[in-house]
């Protein structure tokens, strides 16, 4: 971050995705973040992208957040989509990139429901069906899920991008960046 600077670009520090198909296999070092549900020819199988940010390392502790907003530059969707949105969920256990998985959120942890734990109403909805830049706009729900993250940075398990609704395909391929506004 610029510290002179209310806004800050906060890097990614974990971005693994989840595979309902392939439920023990570890995407974390796999390039872009898959969210959504492939087609037949991958047996319909649902995606979810894990998204962690630094947010305590990177602001100051007394900050207040003003404004919270993620990023994603869409760089691969199906041939034909149909509409979809995304919802930004805030996830509720811990996980490791390395370890997660659709069944796993650590080596020797499962998660508390398959696909990852996370509150149910997303903290911010944005339809990824074209490509380009898109942005999950700032929200009461993101600014404080951001903020719960500068005060109790032990609760920082990030967010999952999940798709609204399950179609007969709709994945997307997404680069990120976050901006946050703070006092």
């Amino acid at each position: 971050c610029d510290w002179s600077s209310d806004v800050c670009s906060s890097d990614l520090i974990a971005d693994p995705t989840l595979n309902s198909m392939k439920t023990d296999r570890v995407y974390e070092l796999e390039p872009g973040l898959v969210a959504g549900t492939q087609g037949s020819r991958a047996g319909y199988a649902l995606n979810r992208a894990l998204l962690r940010f630094d947010i305590a390392g990177r602001i100051p502790a007394e900050a207040v957040i003003l404004s919270a907003e993620l990023v994603v530059q869409v760089e691969r969707t199906p041939s034909a989509p149909p509409p979809m949105d995304f919802g930004l969920h805030r996830v509720t256990e811990s996980w490791k990139p390395s370890a997660a998985t659709w069944m796993h959120r650590e080596a020797d942890a499962t998660w508390e429901v398959p696909g990852g734990s996370y509150v149910q109403n997303a903290s911010s909805i944005q339809s990824l069906n074209e490509l380009e830049t898109r942005v999950f706009p700032s929200t009461a729900k993101v600014i404080a899920d951001v903020q719960l993250w500068l005060n109790e940075p032990a609760s920082n398990f990030g967010w999952a991008i999940v798709a609204v609704a399950r179609s007969e395909e709709h994945t997307s391929e997404l680069q990120s960046q976050f901006r946050i506004s703070y006092a």
